[in-house]
């Protein structure tokens, strides 16, 4: 039987915070480029993103013998997740437009950056201007 220390619940919630943070990332990642991708990339990145937690997961809390091959496992996912995200253009742009809706300006998909001198922004008319009095 094993003893139960506080040194072992304080690891274990740490390992559990830290898993809970990665997922609620994950989460609000996947919900921002649901609507700006789709078919096979948002399968590979969702199913990037469940390999990463499900793997640092069982290594986190499963007596396994072989730990070491799922924290690598984890971490080639992770990699590949932060990848995806900078490499795969419909991902970075539907993060930064998120990203300009958060700090209450418009993104301008021509210049590809945050604008606060825009009312908003469309295809057709691009940056309808803030009229100053």
């Amino acid at each position: 039987m094993t003893k139960i220390t506080l040194q072992k619940v304080i690891f274990l919630s740490f390992k559990f915070i830290i898993l809970s943070l990665l997922l609620m990332a994950f989460l609000e990642d996947y919900f921002i480029v649901q609507n700006s991708i789709g078919g096979i990339v948002l399968f590979a990145y969702a199913f990037v993103m469940l390999v990463c937690l499900i793997s640092l997961g069982c290594a986190f809390f499963f007596r396994f013998r072989y730990k070491r091959i799922l924290y690598i496992i984890s971490g080639v996912f992770f990699i590949g997740y932060c990848a995806m995200n900078n490499l795969v253009s419909g991902i970075y742009e539907a993060r930064m437009v998120s990203f300009c809706l958060q700090k209450g300006q418009v993104y301008d998909y021509n210049e590809h950056r945050c604008r606060i001198d825009c009312r908003h922004w469309s295809k057709e008319t691009g940056c309808v201007k803030i009229e100053t009095e």
